[in-house]
């Protein structure tokens, strides 16, 4: 996929452009790549606000869910009982 970072944005297609936004999203020497990708398509746009909206705290409760094996209901119903 490395070749395909380097190619320009106006030659991807929305699938590179997906699989580049995921896979280089955290990479910060990308950024500039990204950003481009973000201001051509507009699915990619709206999923870059909702993942920037995700507090960190949100992000650690799933990850707690997640090591205890409880489903996500399973998860939230504990979760409410212990506040």
């Amino acid at each position: 996929m490395d070749m395909v970072i380097v190619k320009p944005i106006g030659e991807m297609n929305a699938i590179e452009h997906w699989v580049i936004f995921f896979q280089y999203l955290t990479d910060k020497t990308q950024r500039r790549k990204i950003n481009e990708i973000i201001d051509c398509e507009e699915g990619i746009a709206m999923t870059s606000e909702i993942l920037m909206s995700i507090s960190k705290d949100e992000v650690e409760k799933a990850r707690q869910i997640e090591d205890t094996g409880l489903t996500s209901e399973e998860g939230e119903a504990l979760h409410k009982e212990v506040k």
